[in-house]
């Protein structure tokens, strides 16, 4: 991907397939979603492209909404309105202006839509094997390639150890 790409999410699509983020649902949606959205960010700001993540809101009555967040933007659909049609409306412009499009879903009959426009596609679990990889990559080179940016790390030893007794003595 470089980085003018774009890349669209199907959101529950991919949620659902993530084991970690499936389970989490189950108690608590909101807190799933955050953490998803955070793991989406971090990919498209490694693979340096532009990702927009798109919820169902389908049943919910009102327009779609746009929310701007830290490295991604997230669409919650219009009532009547899924993720995969929204998201082969934005393919479409996107394609129409040139730019390279990535999306993700588990849906057969959206990948070959989107693979029919000139867009490109990755399955759900392309996605999170992509990005479990990516974590693994940066834990490695944080324990011996960057280090670790601890402040403990930049704290003279007399410092250290009185915050150590305080943190132990309370």
């Amino acid at each position: 991907m470089n980085k003018d790409a774009w890349l669209l999410v199907d959101g529950y699509n991919v949620l659902n397939n993530w084991p970690s983020f499936a389970r989490l649902k189950m108690l608590d949606l909101g807190h799933a979603r955050d953490l998803f959205l955070d793991a989406v960010a971090n990919y498209a700001s490694f693979r340096g492209c532009l990702p927009v993540v798109v919820f169902d809101a389908y049943a919910v009555k009102g327009e779609a909404t746009v929310e701007k967040r830290p490295g991604v933007d997230v669409v919650f659909t219009a009532a009547g309105e899924t993720a995969d049609s929204y998201i082969e409306k934005a393919a479409y412009r996107l394609l129409r202006g040139k730019r390279e499009v990535f999306v993700v879903t588990g849906d057969q009959s959206e990948q070959m839509a989107i693979l029919g426009m000139g867009a490109y596609r990755l399955t759900a679990g392309e996605l999170i094997a992509d990005c479990l990889k990516i974590c693994r990559e940066i834990a490695e080179a944080g324990e011996g390639g960057f280090g670790r940016r601890e402040v403990a790390a930049r704290l003279d030893s007399e410092v250290r150890t009185r915050l150590e007794r305080l943190r132990r003595d309370g």
